[in-house]
């Protein structure tokens, strides 16, 4: 076992060069008293986190509940290809706005006509999501009249 004062962290860049076989073998200390197996963990999980983009929150929104449900098995059939886990679908509650009209314009108030909007939302998480997921996500034919949102967490 041999030890390795580096003073910059070019330094360590290129002591991390080396094979992980070595890095058993070699003890590092930085000029704050730090280690390099410890430098090196710190490295690797930056670099996971940059790769890994987090949780992802997709919401879609339609106007008819069964484009909503087609949209949300073709999302939730690809995020799983990628690898990513999946919660959900979880069906938030149906907005309705309903609309009262006269159906004519000086005369028979009474007679009115009423109609209704139905907005239906589903809500799907994603967990521990890969760059894989969004490139699919991104890459999915979804039926018009679907709106989706999609929100990186």
């Amino acid at each position: 076992m041999f030890s390795l004062i580096c003073q910059e962290s070019w330094q360590m860049e290129k002591v991390l060069r080396c094979s992980y076989e070595y890095l058993g073998k070699c003890h590092c200390i930085l000029r704050d008293g730090q280690t390099l197996h410890s430098y090196f963990s710190f490295l690797m999980a930056t670099k996971k986190a940059a790769t890994s983009a987090g949780k992802i929150r997709i919401i879609v929104k339609s106007f008819e509940h069964k484009l909503a449900d087609e949209s949300v098995t073709k999302i939730i059939a690809s995020v799983k290809d990628s690898g990513a886990i999946v919660v959900g679908p979880v069906p938030l509650p149906t907005k309705i706005e309903k609309i009262t009209l006269n159906r004519s314009t000086f005369v028979n108030k009474n007679a009115r006509e009423q109609f209704e909007i139905r907005r239906h939302k589903r809500l799907i998480d994603v967990m521990e999501s890969t760059p894989k997921t969004m490139e699919l996500l991104q890459s999915l034919s979804i039926p018009a009249g679907v709106g989706v949102e999609i929100k990186v967490m």
